[in-house]
């Protein structure tokens, strides 16, 4: 984790709590759509497995089955594939509404400010800067609203299926629970121990060229070799 990491939080938290306070409604319905896709996995999981108890298993030792069931387990999977839609659906229109809401308000706020600011200041403030301040920084503020219903979906899935190991048996559970931090740790201790030195950067630079030990100490300590 950088030292880059913290600040950012700092200020990426009040941005996100801000925009779930201006559409507190939109980001419910996108929170539950994502909350819904969720838990899907684990009523997938459950719907597969009481067609396989009812229906597949029991054709298999009687060698048939009857209209009712086939009905019924098509009807359970038809049901749990709508619900991954409508979650999925539901969390993607919610959270690109709300950030086509956010920016679209915003903009006007930052417009309409700018109408009451003097013309004087409008003289030493270029048209260009100011259009670019309401477009693209109004534009950059709220772009990860996007992934913030998804995100927290994830953990809610991850919950969810936690849970569910848990009331089949809690073996499995707890070492899921241990697997999932271990392979992040070793994908953070595998990125450092691969990422170059700070100085193998600027040293490529002074390849290409004749290598005078004047230039490459130049190099070294971040100056310009040619000077």
């Amino acid at each position: 984790m950088s030292e880059a990491d913290g600040p950012s939080r700092r200020k990426g938290l009040p941005v996100l709590t801000a925009a779930v306070r201006e559409e507190p409604w939109i980001f419910g319905a996108a929170l539950a759509a994502s909350a819904l896709y969720g838990v899907a996995p684990v009523v997938t999981s459950w719907a597969l497995g009481r067609i396989t108890d009812r229906v597949i298993l029991p054709a298999f030792e009687s060698g048939e089955t009857s209209y009712a069931a086939l009905a019924a387990a098509g009807a359970a999977i038809f049901a749990v594939a709508m619900l991954r839609v409508v979650g999925v659906i539901g969390r993607r229109v919610g959270a690109g509404l709300m950030q086509f809401r956010l920016q679209s308000t915003y903009r006007r706020r930052v417009a309409h400010r700018y109408l009451q600011l003097p013309f004087s200041w409008h003289q030493h403030h270029p048209a260009g800067r100011l259009l670019s301040t309401v477009n693209s920084d109004v534009e950059a503020v709220w772009s990860p609203i996007i992934p913030l219903p998804t995100a927290l979906g994830v953990v809610i899935m991850l919950v969810s299926a936690i849970g569910s190991l848990v009331l089949v048996d809690p073996v499995p559970a707890l070492v899921s629970v241990a697997l999932f931090p271990a392979i992040g740790l070793l994908n953070v201790f595998y990125q450092r121990r691969l990422s170059p030195p700070g100085g193998a950067r600027a040293e490529p630079a002074c390849r290409g060229g004749r290598h005078r030990a004047r230039e490459l100490r130049r190099c070294r300590r971040g100056q310009d070799p040619g000077a």
